[in-house]
């Protein structure tokens, strides 16, 4: 979601439910990719949630000047990644030990 505000630009005229539409169809086709692990992760309510997060953030307000919106993007979107990139190395560390190769 964090990048696919990326993508979306400007705050003003923002149509939450095409964004959402847009991130459901996107997380699907990333499941099929087998980059999203669990289909139960792709969901209008945590779609939903991520954009109170969005906006609590500050990631939708009109009132930000473009350049600023997209710098605040971008460092959520970071944000984001590194998160993912953590999991990432739990996951893999979790199927070493289960596998013996850890213990």
């Amino acid at each position: 979601m964090a990048e696919q505000l990326l993508e979306h630009g400007s705050a003003e005229g923002f149509d939450q439910k095409a964004f959402i539409n847009d991130c459901l169809n996107i997380g699907r086709q990333l499941h099929l990719q087998r980059q999203v692990v669990s289909a139960e992760s792709i969901a209008k309510f945590m779609f939903n949630t991520g954009l109170k997060v969005a906006k609590s953030r500050g990631l939708l307000d009109i009132s930000v000047s473009g350049a600023e919106l997209g710098k605040r993007r971008e460092e959520h979107a970071e944000d984001m990644r590194a998160i993912n990139r953590r999991v990432r190395a739990l996951r893999s560390l979790a199927s070493a030990r289960r596998s013996g190769i850890l213990s």
